[in-house]
């Protein structure tokens, strides 16, 4: 809105309440920011698939792909903490609640 508030739609605000979340938008009309989005994706896609992981079955796919992703989060320092991504990722996981019994 003209006050620089954000507005979500009603089937977002639903699934947040269904989800337990609480939404918090950092900036959202910093439309530049997009380009770190956009260089992550490229780290990821550099590191993660090349070479090209080669796989008979989605099951082995998985299990190459998760392999990779493992040692990347034991090898990556997070930004400002230093620390390995696989650990901060880990006090992450630990924060969550388990997801609603029913399908939103």
């Amino acid at each position: 809105n003209a006050r620089g508030e954000v507005t979500p739609a009603a089937v977002f605000d639903a699934f947040l309440a269904h989800h337990r979340i609480d939404a918090r938008f950092r900036n959202p009309y910093s439309g530049w920011e997009k380009g770190a989005v956009e260089n992550a994706v490229g780290f990821l896609r550099r590191d993660l698939m090349v070479p090209p992981p080669e796989a008979e079955t989605h099951a082995q796919l998985g299990r190459i792909m998760l392999d990779r992703c493992d040692a990347l989060a034991a090898s990556s320092r997070h930004h400002r903490r230093g620390t390995a991504i696989g650990d901060v990722f880990g006090e992450d996981r630990a924060a969550l609640m388990p997801l609603p019994s029913t399908t939103f």
